[in-house]
């Protein structure tokens, strides 16, 4: 499904722009870097700012520091 389809499609672009450079098998963390991935994800879903719920985007990317303090971060 889409849930696991569109990051994969998103994987292969990014393994053909040569911007991942591992083999093998390892996490996506391990091996993607997030910007690289959300600027894939802007591009083809046409999201004009990712992590505002009203702008429609479906990713939400937040930081929580040491004290448990959560920071939503959009760009």
């Amino acid at each position: 499904g889409e849930g696991t389809g569109i990051p994969a499609a998103f994987g292969a672009i990014l393994m053909n722009q040569g911007k991942i450079k591992q083999k093998g098998i390892f996490p996506p963390e391990g091996g993607v870097k997030p910007l690289d991935f959300i600027g894939q994800m802007q591009k083809f879903l046409k999201l004009r700012k990712v992590g505002d719920e009203k702008e429609g985007s479906p990713l939400i990317i937040e930081s929580i520091n040491a004290e448990g303090e959560v920071k939503r971060i959009t760009f």
